[in-house]
């Protein structure tokens, strides 16, 4: 689990390349960045957290990846920015990590 500001201090250091903490408009932009994220992927029933919850650890890349490219240009960072493609691959990611295991039985049986 990864709590919200480990969340926005991940996209940060991700935005940034630095290891420190955003200022506090940083990290209010990051705030909002997150709520649209979290709006977007709830629309679609991608997430099984609530919006004030701490982030599943397997959650916690797609989503920072979907945060830094929704503010790259924000940061001069343009290289993070995914692009259609790019964000699609991030949900896939996080609707495959929702899916249930699939069941795997072994079933006898007879060749005639």
């Amino acid at each position: 689990m990864a709590t919200l500001p480990n969340v926005r201090k991940r996209a940060f250091g991700r935005l940034t390349g630095a290891s420190g903490n955003p200022t506090a408009a940083e990290d209010s932009l990051l705030t909002d960045v997150y709520g649209e994220v979290y709006a977007a992927l709830a629309a679609d029933g991608l997430v099984s957290w609530g919006p004030a919850d701490d982030v599943p650890a397997q959650f916690v890349q797609p989503v920072v990846a979907l945060m830094a490219s929704a503010v790259a240009m924000d940061f001069g960072n343009p290289e993070l920015v995914l692009g259609e493609a790019g964000e699609e691959a991030e949900r896939r990611e996080i609707a495959r990590l929702l899916a249930p295991e699939a069941e795997q039985t072994t079933i006898q049986t007879e060749y005639f």
